[in-house]
């Protein structure tokens, strides 16, 4: 094996082995994770693309990684174990483009930096590692630029085009890279128009003529949810995706300003990558929807190139030369490693926690109905990924991602219309929030009854009701 491809072994391993490491210990799977997760056995089980059996509803943004479950479920996979196999070759290849990326950018002795970054970066291993599409999302973006910095832009388009098609997101790397091609290079812009429209028109045709529409209902069902919730504010937003809330987060800021000066000023590169930087802050900081943790990860890998570019610069202006060079270089290795491992700790401590949350409370609910309520009933729900996978049962989704009406009650905050015309079965609703105050309605109470609580405190109790009558 050539040293070349000894190293990218290594940095495969490495990355892979970091978050194997993490996900053994927190054993932490986002709920939204289940929700596609019950799409993709459904699509293996013979149903066709749907969460609940019968009713074809897009209640997902990432078709592109439901196949690929789906696929990798025909070799005897589970649908968790085949999202995390993803997830790790995703991130493994991430962390090589880095690695080539930096080394192409003449980062020099700090070729490393920015993957060792990734690496260890701790939002991106929980995202990484919790049963979602992110790692797949930022490997084809990273990708993409990459592609596209070695003027390969057939290959920057189609991935870009993959993206997309793995969150809507992707749309905005698309529509820009397909303006930059076409005005670079004119004379093939017949291909750049050819190459997304042959990945894109049979899924927009197939969705359209089995979904009714090209836009994912959980789309619409979150706009209409989080149109009347208390979100945070952008100034909120913007301190969360940059990490402001912490040293680290400032000093990284302040490396990817300077870091971006140097590449436009020595390489005549980053012009693009920060308009797309730039433009996806915006949105996320601007958005009406709540800023879930995954969300912003694949921005990361991109900002943390910026930000490590400031470094060959200025450690040969600052300590090339000086005698102490070399214990300087290695401390500098010790401190970042031990820095993101300091964080990366406080993230695993954090989302052991919310992963017990989640299992006393939506897992058990779920299986607390698989094993009590009849196979035809229907229950309606907010969390939908643990109550409807672990459950199987039919499932009316308060916030509207696979049931389309929602959205209507929601944009009026008619909570309990919604369940007094739909009457379900079962209802799960936790009293102390916005959303599930229509439990404590006489109208309510006089048509359910209280059957089991779950959660060891009032803030993340969900409360189980039953139909009365239903038996």
């Amino acid at each position: 094996m050539s040293s070349q491809k000894t190293t990218f072994a290594l940095i495969f391993l490495a990355t892979v082995i970091i978050r194997i490491a993490f996900y053994w210990l927190s054993g932490f799977t986002a709920d939204d994770a289940l929700i596609t997760f019950r799409y993709a056995e459904n699509i293996i089980a013979g149903h066709g693309f749907v969460y609940n059996i019968g009713e074809k509803v897009l209640g997902t943004t990432t078709p592109l990684f439901t196949f690929l479950i789906s696929l990798l479920m025909l070799f005897k996979l589970t649908a968790h174990s085949a999202a995390l196999l993803i997830s790790l070759v995703c991130s493994g290849l991430t962390s090589i483009i880095l690695y080539r990326f930096a080394q192409r950018l003449r980062f020099g002795k700090f070729s490393l930096l920015p993957l060792l970054v990734y690496i260890l970066w701790p939002r991106s291993i929980v995202a990484d590692t919790s049963g979602m599409e992110t790692a797949l999302f930022s490997l084809l973006i990273i990708a993409a630029f990459y592609f596209q910095f070695r003027k390969m832009r057939i290959y920057s388009l189609a991935l870009a085009t993959l993206a997309t098609l793995t969150r809507p997101e992707g749309a905005l790397l698309l529509a820009l890279l397909f303006a930059l091609n076409c005005y670079q290079d004119r004379r093939n812009i017949s291909a750049y128009f050819i190459i997304p429209l042959s990945i894109l028109i049979p899924w927009l045709a197939f969705s359209y003529f089995y979904f009714g529409s090209i836009v994912p209902g959980s789309i619409t069902g979150k706009l209409a949810l989080y149109a009347h919730l208390q979100t945070d504010s952008a100034l909120e937003k913007l301190v969360y995706l940059l990490g402001w809330h912490n040293p680290l987060g400032w000093l990284l800021c302040l490396a990817a300003i300077f870091g971006s000066w140097w590449l436009l000023a020595k390489q005549n590169f980053g012009r693009f990558e920060i308009i797309w930087l730039l433009a996806m802050i915006a949105f996320f900081t601007f958005s009406k929807t709540a800023l879930f943790f995954w969300y912003p990860v694949p921005i990361y890998p991109v900002y943390l190139l910026l930000a490590t570019a400031s470094m060959p610069f200025l450690w040969d202006k600052v300590f090339a030369g000086a005698k102490f060079y070399r214990p300087v270089t290695i401390g500098f290795w010790v401190i970042i490693c031990l820095t993101l491992g300091y964080y990366g700790f406080r993230q695993l401590s954090y989302y052991q926690e919310y992963g017990q949350y989640l299992t006393s409370v939506h897992q058990s609910i779920g299986l607390y109905l698989r094993d009590n309520a009849e196979p035809e009933a229907v229950v309606a729900a907010r969390y939908i990924g643990n109550t409807g996978y672990y459950s199987n049962l039919y499932v009316l989704d308060r916030d509207g991602l696979v049931t389309p009406s929602a959205a209507s009650y929601n944009r009026q905050r008619d909570y309990l219309g919604f369940i007094l015309d739909n009457r379900p079965d079962w209802v799960v609703a936790a009293p102390s929030r916005i959303t599930g105050r229509f439990a404590q309605n006489p109208v309510f109470l006089g048509e359910y009854e209280l059957v089991k609580k779950f959660g060891a405190n009032e803030s993340i109790r969900h409360n189980l009701y039953r139909l009365k009558g239903n038996k």
